[in-house]
C-alpha cells in the first residue's frame, strides 16, 4: 500500500508566489511596430524627397558631430557651446494618424530616439477630424444607438439597391406619382401614417392649408406629394469611409421620412411583400428601446456586432432588403431613435463642417490651431447640451414637452408611458454624455500636450505668446527636476 503525504497550502500563498515567479520571467521588451507599416512610410517619404527617405530626417548625426547629442539626452551641454552653422535647416517630419493602433505605434517607433526607434526629428498629430467621425460613432455605440443607427443606414441607402443598380428608386418614383390617384384620403394606410406626417408637417413642411380639416390637409398633401423631394433626389449614400454621412443624408430625409414610409409601404403591399398591416408594423428590435433593461455596450466594437447582428436576422425573416428597410422606417422606436442621434450629435456635425469650411488657407489654419490651444474647441461640447432644453427635437423624438393635467392624472412611476418616456430620455442623455466624455477627452491633448500648446506661440496677442512662454519655461523645469530626481532615486 503506497502512502502519499499531500501538504495543502494557503491558496492565497500560492497565488502570490506564482504571480512573483511568473513576473521574474517576464522581461520588458521595447514596443516595435509593424515594419510593413514603416516601410511603406519610408516609401512614400523616399518619393518625395529623391530618395533619401525617412533618413532625411535622423538629425541626431549632425548632433553627434557637434557633440551635441549627449547634451540633449542629459540636459547637460559642454562648455563651451559648438557653434552650430548658420545655413543650418532642421528637416523635420509631421505626421497625422488616427486611432489605428498600427499608425500610432508606427510613427512613436519612427520618432523614437536610436536604438529603440529611428530617431527621425518631427512630431506625431492626432487626425482630428478622423477622430472626430470615430469618437462620435463611439458614443453612438456606446449609449446603445448603433442598431438604429444601422437601420437608418438601410432605409436611406434603399434608392441605391438592388445591388447599386437604383431599380427600387425607379419604383419609388413610379409609386409615389401613382399615389395621389390610387390612394383616397380616408384611406386606412395613410390614416395610419397620417399623425406622423402631420407632426414632420409642423417642422417645416409647406403643404398645410390650415383649415382644421384633416381630410382637407390629408387631400392636399396626396395631391403634393409627387412634388416632394423624396421623390426627385435619391439622397447622400450612407458609408463608413464617407465621414459624417448618416447626419448629412438623414437631416435632408428627416422632414420626409413618414412619407417616405407611406411610399414604401404602399409600393410593399402592391408587390405582394408585405400582406398585412400587422405584418408591415410588427416590432424590429433594432429601435432605440431594443436592448430594454439590459446595459448599454461597454465598447463600440461590441455595439456594432451586436447591430450587425440583429439587422442580418431581420433581413433573414423578410422577402427582400426592401421590405425590411420598410418594416423599419415604419417602426416608431426606430424613427425616434434616428431622430435621437440626429439631435444629440448635432452640435458635433456642424462643428465638424464650420471647421472643414474653415480650414481653407494656411492662416486659417493656423487661427484654428492657437483657437484650440486655448480652449477653444470647448465650444462644440457646450452646444451638444442644447439638444436637451430644445423642445421642438425632443418631440420629434417621442418625448413629451407639453403636458396636461388631465393627461398625466392616474400615472405612476410603472406606468407604460411613463417607462416609455424615461428610457428615450435616458437614452438621450447617456448618448450626450458619451459625446462630451470622450471627445473631451480626444481634444484636451490640444491645449494640454505638446507640440499643440506652443500654437500659442504664433499668436499675435502678446499676452498669449507671453503666457505660452512662461508655461512652457515651468513644463521644461518640472520635467528635468522629475528627471534628476529620478536618476538620483535609481
Amino acid at each position: 500500500m503506497c502512502c502519499v503525504c499531500v501538504t495543502s497550502l494557503h491558496p492565497q500563498v500560492s497565488l502570490q508566489k506564482k504571480r512573483k515567479a511568473n513576473k521574474a520571467l517576464v522581461h520588458k521588451v521595447v514596443r516595435r511596430a509593424s515594419q510593413q507599416y514603416v516601410l511603406r512610410v519610408n516609401r512614400l517619404v523616399s518619393m518625395m524627397n529623391s530618395g533619401r527617405g525617412l533618413r532625411q530626417f535622423q538629425n541626431v548625426a549632425k548632433l553627434r558631430e557637434w557633440n551635441l547629442a549627449d547634451g540633449c539626452q542629459t540636459g547637460k551641454f559642454p562648455d563651451p557651446m559648438p557653434q552650430i552653422p548658420e545655413d543650418f535647416e532642421v528637416d523635420s517630419v509631421a505626421m497625422a494618424t488616427d486611432q489605428e493602433q498600427t499608425q500610432i505605434t508606427g510613427g512613436e517607433f519612427i520618432l523614437k530616439p536610436e536604438p529603440e526607434g529611428l530617431g527621425c526629428t518631427g512630431a506625431r498629430f492626432s487626425d482630428d477630424f478622423h477622430r472626430w467621425n470615430n469618437d462620435l460613432a463611439s458614443a453612438v455605440a456606446k449609449a446603445g444607438l448603433a442598431p438604429v443607427e444601422k437601420a437608418a443606414t438601410l432605409f436611406l441607402n434603399i434608392g441605391y439597391g438592388p445591388w447599386q443598380s437604383g431599380a427600387w428608386y425607379h419604383g419609388i418614383l413610379a409609386e409615389g406619382k401613382s399615389l395621389s390617384n390610387t390612394l383616397t384620403a380616408n384611406s386606412q394606410l395613410l390614416l395610419k401614417y397620417w399623425p406622423r406626417i402631420s407632426m414632420d408637417n409642423r417642422t417645416g413642411c409647406c403643404w398645410l392649408v390650415e383649415t382644421g380639416s384633416g381630410e382637407e390637409d390629408r387631400r392636399t398633401f396626396l395631391g403634393q406629394l409627387p412634388e416632394m423631394n423624396l421623390l426627385k433626389l435619391r439622397g447622400t449614400k450612407v458609408a463608413p469611409a464617407q465621414w459624417m454621412s448618416i447626419f448629412v443624408a438623414g437631416h435632408a430625409w428627416d422632414k420626409s421620412l413618414s412619407a417616405r414610409a407611406l411610399v414604401l409601404a404602399s409600393l410593399c403591399m402592391k408587390k405582394g411583400w408585405i400582406l398585412t398591416e400587422e405584418d408591415l408594423f410588427s416590432p424590429t428590435r433594432l429601435g432605440a428601446l431594443s436592448d430594454g433593461d439590459k446595459p448599454a455596450p461597454k465598447s463600440k466594437a461590441a455595439g456594432v456586432r451586436d447591430a450587425n447582428r440583429k439587422l442580418e436576422a431581420l433581413k433573414k425573416r423578410q422577402e427582400n432588403n426592401m421590405v425590411a428597410a420598410t418594416k423599419l422606417i415604419s417602426d416608431v422606436d426606430v424613427v425616434n431613435g434616428f431622430r435621437m442621434l440626429l439631435l444629440g450629435g448635432r452640435s458635433q456635425w456642424t462643428g465638424f463642417n464650420a471647421a472643414i469650411s474653415q480650414l481653407t488657407s494656411p492662416a486659417k489654419c493656423l487661427e484654428h490651431s492657437i483657437s484650440w490651444a486655448n480652449w477653444g474647441w470647448l465650444d462644440s461640447l457646450e452646444k451638444c447640451h442644447d439638444c436637451l432644453s430644445d423642445a421642438s427635437g425632443l418631440s420629434r423624438c417621442g418625448i413629451e414637452t407639453d403636458f396636461k393635467v388631465h393627461d398625466v392624472n392616474g400615472l405612476t412611476l410603472k406606468s407604460p408611458v411613463v417607462f416609455y418616456q424615461n428610457a428615450l430620455a435616458s437614452r438621450l442623455h447617456r448618448f450626450v454624455h458619451l459625446i462630451v466624455a470622450i471627445r473631451g477627452g480626444s481634444l484636451v491633448e490640444r491645449s494640454q500636450y505638446y507640440p499643440h500648446r506652443l500654437a500659442g506661440l504664433a499668436s499675435e496677442d502678446p499676452k498669449m505668446v507671453e503666457s505660452t512662454l512662461i508655461q512652457f519655461e515651468r513644463d521644461v523645469k518640472a520635467w528635468w527636476a522629475a528627471k534628476d530626481s529620478f536618476g538620483r532615486a535609481s
